[in-house]
């Protein structure tokens, strides 16, 4: 199989390194930046560029592997359309895969539910696919074949819900770590005496046990809540946060 490479991020890289070390051919890189698509390029020893006209019209499948508000642009900005056999693929969460079906027949998206960064393995990534029809279905199967097992296919609709889900629970807990992190700095409170109590946190939630939840505000503790909130006078995105989540959880558990 020769494909082409459209980008030079960390999925181009990732993703061109496991299904080029799996035998397919990478046979042309296109990016932006001339110093990093001639890096990426020398990488799979391919021939690039940074214009698209150049672009082989000859090619498998294309792997749009560039950010989401890239991915139209791309497309747009292709000079030809693909043939029955050729198939068009992105690898964005949230973006619809018809957004490619201008090109082609044949398209489909590849998602990783985690964020991969070049050097890390695939095999324990589990990758949301959506495909147009059986070509392209098949020919994204056959790309992931050696990759990984945790493959499930979605809609679109579907696999942006699914997005929703990811950015809820790693982003914004990310954001909310970052947070306490920085405020035990100011504190010079050592982070790492909370390692237990995260460990059996996520543990608890990995097990779908929800009904663990505990706090003053699960309580109707209201003294303890103006005490914190007193402290995180001085903090006023972690004030935020902890009001905002704190307010929820009281109006959920105030008729128990």
């Amino acid at each position: 199989m020769r494909v082409a490479i459209i980008g030079t991020g960390n999925i181009a890289k990732s993703f061109g390194s496991v299904i080029a070390s799996n035998g397919v051919d990478i046979a042309f890189i296109l990016g932006r930046d001339f110093g990093r698509t001639k890096q990426v390029a020398d990488q799979f020893n391919s021939p690039f560029s940074t214009d698209v006209s150049h672009l082989p019209s000859d090619l498998d499948m294309y792997l749009c592997c560039v950010n989401d508000d890239a991915i139209i642009q791309i497309v747009n900005s292709l000079s030809f359309t693909l043939t029955k056999a050729q198939v068009i693929i992105h690898f964005s969460g949230s973006i619809s895969s018809s957004v490619l079906a201008s090109k082609s027949k044949n398209y489909g998206v590849v998602w990783p539910i985690q964020s991969i960064h070049d050097g890390e393995d695939w095999m324990d990534a589990t990758v949301v696919v959506t495909a147009s029809n059986n070509i392209a279905n098949n020919a994204i199967n056959g790309l992931l074949s050696n990759l990984t097992s945790n493959c499930i296919s979605s809609s679109d609709d579907q696999r942006l819900k699914m997005h929703l889900v990811a950015v809820i629970l790693n982003n914004f807990t990310y954001y909310l770590f970052e947070q306490t992190y920085q405020y035990c700095d100011k504190q010079e409170i050592d982070i790492t005496n909370f390692k237990a109590i995260l460990q059996t946190t996520f543990q608890s939630m990995m097990d779908g046990d929800i009904g663990k939840l505990t706090g003053p505000a699960r309580r109707g503790d209201l003294s303890t809540i103006s005490r914190h909130k007193e402290i995180l006078q001085s903090d006023s995105v972690l004030l935020e946060l902890y009001t905002c989540i704190t307010e929820n959880i009281l109006k959920k558990y105030e008729n128990p």
